[in-house]
């Protein structure tokens, strides 16, 4: 299903990245660029030009860097030599060797400074050995980098002695586009796509306990790290890691502190900032420009009643802007998603074969208005180090989280009481003695269930989320609902049918949809009622058990079993109107797996 023509509603089409979505005829990002072109000139003029006599100065990147103390800073500008000069002040300067193109264009905005580019075969620079350089204690690793072509399986950027023990460091990337930060054998990697073939700032912090990517002055992943002392003397290497990079290098600092969140931010928006000269005297104004008395407007300049506008300039009715309506919400949603960053197939999150894609899975997740993890969300019991490491660089980017709404599964509950589930989302997951919780969205109401009974004081006729269910929805009766847990009650892959009591309040509220997974493949039913009846005022059930984690097959299709996908990874996407809804389930492979569009019962 593709993107519609000018004016026709596509009900089918979300990320507009992925897959250009229109809600209504209208992308979703032509009102993100309408708010930049109508405030940008409207901010420009409310600033107004400022005075050369006051006029602030903008700092160079190299200032802004030097004023935070690094250790070394390696600005790559040199166009000739073997030399690798350090600009930090503190003499630790390396040599160049190898395939290298010195003088290449520069990452800074208004920088005449130029960059490295390595061959990807034997381009390196080395810096020699300093307690310094070990990044004992917190530290701060910054660059600018650009990704060349892809060479190697594992092409670095900066490395120092072995990473997989105590005594050394690595930053490399991988070909999708992930930049890794491996220390004492464990890593933290970056969101899909981050590195890519324009130039764009990265640091790595660490101040003592949480070690955290930002990419673009903005915080991509963190995790909770210890490291032991790392001793070791080998040299440190720019242009290489366990492998060499095909990639392009720029102002690379190292700092004995962890920088601020602000500071971050800061050295980007200096390095895409121009610098601002400071005024010199012949800019500052004489008195030859001073208006003149000729200047002034004279008895002919006066604006004729002729100039004046008529009424038919005056704007009419037709020329005022009218409302637009805003595009109906859309909901993405999976479960089943990150593996165990222990598990053979993880492979520093990008998966092998046919397990742990929760990476790809992560890149259809785009263009939403909720995003509903739908339970057992960091293999394999949920802990926070493992919500850190696996489920942040796929799903939990910053961006992603600000729209999460998720519930927990059985596995989140292998760690006591969820902890790590319920210390990872704060408030995003309601109480943690209960995890259940409601919300609307556009004309919808939404409700997100705790399967897991047995933690929450059950789930039976008058158990304390049941009591809620029922006090909910009478509160809200809106024209649509969606509910949406862990355990789907319906499934060709398991006869193990569970909370009755939930459809039976559903059911009576005349809700619409429920979502479950648990479940690692995707199905969609009829609309049927508790006992698995087929009837036109039934729930739809959508089992979307296809976030990453692996794809489990189906026994013989129970009744009702309208749709089965087995082989494919996967998101879905509804799009909430009033009175109905449209629905289309996206695979990793670039296919459209299912879709159709319904009206809600009430």
């Amino acid at each position: 299903m593709g993107t519609s023509a000018a004016g026709r509603r596509s009900h089918a089409v979300w990320a507009r990245a992925v897959w250009a979505r229109a809600v209504r005829g209208r992308p979703t990002w032509a009102a993100g660029l309408a708010a930049a072109v109508l405030l940008g000139p409207a901010l420009a003029v409310a600033a107004g030009p400022a005075s050369p006599a006051t006029a602030a100065t903008a700092a160079s990147y190299a200032d802004v860097v030097r004023a935070d103390g690094p250790v070394a800073y390696w600005r790559l500008g040199e166009r000739t030599g073997t030399t690798l000069a350090d600009a930090s002040g503190n003499g630790r300067a390396g040599t160049y060797s190898g395939g290298l193109t010195l003088g290449a264009p520069g990452a800074l905005a208004g920088d005449s400074d130029t960059a490295v580019g390595f061959d990807g075969v034997s381009g390196k620079a080395s810096v020699p050995d300093s307690a310094a350089l070990r990044l004992n204690g917190a530290f701060t690793v910054e660059f600018w980098a650009r990704q060349g072509a892809f060479v190697n399986t594992y092409p670095g950027l900066l490395v120092k002695g072995t990473s997989s023990g105590p005594d050394g460091f690595l930053v490399w990337h991988s070909s999708t586009g992930r930049l890794s930060f491996k220390r004492n054998g464990l890593e933290l990697t970056t969101t899909a796509g981050t590195f890519t073939a324009t130039f764009r700032h990265y640091a790595v912090t660490y101040d003592g306990a949480k070690l955290s990517w930002y990419v673009d002055g903005a915080l991509n992943s963190s995790v909770a790290r210890t490291y032991p002392v790392n001793a070791g003397t080998a040299a440190l290497a720019l242009g290489r890691g366990d492998q060499y990079g095909k990639d392009t290098l720029d102002e690379v600092a190292l700092y004995p502190r962890a920088l601020t969140a602000a500071q971050v931010s800061a050295h980007r928006t200096a390095g895409t900032t121009a610098p601002t000269p400071a005024p010199t005297a012949s800019a500052t104004a004489t008195a030859s420009a001073t208006p003149t008395a000729s200047a002034t407007p004279s008895a002919s300049a006066t604006p004729t009643a002729s100039a004046t506008p008529t009424a038919s300039a005056t704007p009419t009715a037709s020329a005022t802007p009218t409302a637009t309506a805003a595009p109906d919400p859309v909901l993405l949603a999976a479960g089943d998603i990150a593996c165990d960053p222990t598990d053979a197939n993880y492979n520093g999150g990008l998966g092998q074969g046919s397990y742990c894609h929760a990476a790809d899975t992560a890149r259809l997740v785009t263009g939403a208005d909720a995003v509903l993890p739908l339970g057992d969300l960091a293999y394999e019991d949920g802990t926070a180090d493992k919500f850190a490491t696996s489920y942040t660089p796929s799903w939990g980017s910053p961006s992603l989280r600000a729209l999460t709404r998720p519930v927990p599964g059985n596995h989140e509950y292998l760690t006591t009481g969820g902890a790590g589930y319920f210390s990872y989302w704060g408030a995003a997951a309601g109480d943690p003695a209960k995890g259940w919780y409601s919300y609307d969205l556009g004309s919808w109401h939404i409700v997100a269930l705790n399967g897991e009974c047995g933690y929450v004081g059950g789930c039976v006729a008058g158990s304390p989320q049941e009591q809620w269910l029922k006090a909910d929805l009478a509160a809200h009766p809106t024209s649509c609902t969606l509910a949406y847990l862990h355990e789907p009650r319906f499934s060709s892959s398991s006869t193990n049918r569970t909370n009755s009591t939930f459809w039976d309040d559903l059911l009576a509220a005349h809700a619409d949809v429920v979502l479950g997974g648990h479940q690692h493949n995707y199905e969609r039913f009829a609309p049927q009622d508790t006992a698995g009846l087929a009837t036109p005022t039934g729930l739809r059930q959508f089992v979307v058990g296809t976030g990453g984690k692996s794809l489990v097959g189906f026994s013989t299709p129970i009744a009702n079993s309208e749709v089965r996908d087995s082989s494919h990874y996967g998101v879905l996407g509804l799009t909430l109107h009033a009175g109905s809804y449209d629905w289309v389930f996206r695979t990793t492979a670039g296919t459209v797996g299912d879709s159709g569009t319904s009206t809600c019962v009430r």
